[in-house]
């Protein structure tokens, strides 16, 4: 599996969650597996192609997966969602991982030239910037006309996430293999077939 296409199937994970919005209900989709498959996708990508803060992506991505895990259990859960400052620190480190990932990619995508790729990650990255600063905004200064956007933005920015995953993770700047002849498995256009089979043009 190409490395962002394992990140975007994480993010949707996480995006499913339980249905019910009472802390504690079982969730289908544990966002614990979710974001073993980001890791994984993290991982790939950082072994495929150099991106900056590795290091710093990896272990907030690890501490999110451990903050998932605890809150699998519905008392620990329960209990978190007593105090809208705990929420806000046991969601920070995957809001910091996805932030840190997509400005990762913004120099990738520059390089190889893919303008819509690169103004797309950087408005994802302040996407989840905002998403993690948005709470400190509406608990910590009480302006509940912002309350809404504690929920909307994080869920936006994972969809633009996911979007950007699977529109561009066989690019081989965004970590896809190389195909054997030293290409990336793009698809050649009707074009460039044209042209391979007629020398003279």
């Amino acid at each position: 599996m190409k490395p962002l296409y394992a990140t975007a199937f994480g993010v949707v994970l996480l995006l499913l969650g339980p249905r019910d919005d009472q802390p504690g209900v079982f969730d289908p989709a544990p966002d614990p597996l979710g974001w073993l498959f980001i890791l994984i996708g993290v991982y790939g990508l950082t072994r495929a192609v150099v991106v900056p803060r590795r290091g710093a992506i990896l272990g907030f991505g690890s501490a999110a997966f451990v903050s998932s895990c605890c809150l699998v259990v519905p008392s620990v859960d329960r209990w978190i969602s007593t105090d809208p400052s705990l929420g806000w620190a046991a969601g920070l480190p995957w809001l910091v991982c996805l932030a840190l990932l997509c400005h990762g990619l913004v120099p990738r995508a520059r390089e190889a030239g893919k303008i819509g790729a690169f103004a797309w990650l950087q408005w994802t990255a302040i996407g989840f910037t905002a998403s993690a600063l948005v709470p400190v905004l509406v608990f910590g200064a009480d302006t509940d006309n912002l309350e809404f956007l504690v929920g909307t933005l994080p869920a936006l920015a994972q969809l633009s996430l996911v979007a950007l995953c699977i529109t561009y993770g066989n690019k081989e700047w965004a970590g896809a293999p190389v195909a054997v002849d030293g290409k990336a498995d793009d698809v050649p256009t009707g074009s460039d077939r044209a042209s391979e089979d007629d020398p003279e043009g």
